[in-house]
């Protein structure tokens, strides 16, 4: 059996993780981590896009990246076999009541 956890990265991502270790103990053989990055704003990628917002959006990526893969290595450090991966697509905002 293999197991999707998504991470968003928040408060609770770390409580995730650490319930995906005690239940990949006994259901896994493969956890699979995704986070879901927020699209390039409509106007990054054309001729008038300013540079600094494209830095602001690679810098973004490249921390979301970074943990991500810390999360996975944590999880591969105890024995777990785990890919992470990030992808870029459509988010909501977290609200809570």
């Amino acid at each position: 059996m293999k197991l999707l956890v998504a991470v968003d990265f928040s408060d609770s991502s770390q409580k995730i993780i650490e319930y995906v270790k005690g239940l990949a103990k006994f259901v896994s053989n493969k956890i699979w981590l995704v986070h879901v990055a927020e699209p390039d704003p409509e106007f990054v990628g054309y001729e008038v896009d300013p540079p600094e917002m494209r830095d602001v959006v690679a810098k973004r990526f490249h921390k979301e990246h970074q943990q991500l893969q810390q999360f996975g290595q944590e999880l591969r450090s105890e024995g777990f076999e785990c890919v992470a991966l990030l992808v870029q697509g459509p988010t909501v905002e977290n609200h809570t009541t």
